[in-house]
């Protein structure tokens, strides 16, 4: 009777940090991935993309192209005095 109840401790212990450990291990991977991914690609996002006020036709508009590929992203007609 004695033995059993060591043995369920035990095993209840095991169980119990198995199942902390895995969870914590699973936290922290999801958060060392989340976090660098997340600013790495802003800085990408960043560098790529570019801003101009330009006139076209007497007309300004905001235009958003990518540096690399050229092609015009948005384009969108402004007021100016």
């Amino acid at each position: 009777m004695k033995n059993q109840k060591i043995f369920k401790r035990i095993i209840g212990s095991i169980i119990i940090i198995a199942f902390f450990s895995n969870f914590l291990s699973v936290h922290i991977e999801a958060s060392s991935y989340t976090t660098p991914l997340e600013q790495s690609d802003f800085k990408i996002f960043a560098d790529v993309l570019e801003n101009k006020i330009v006139l076209i036709d007497g007309k300004w508009y905001e235009i958003v192209f990518n540096r690399t590929t050229g092609k015009i992203i948005s384009k969108k007609e402004i007021k100016r005095n």
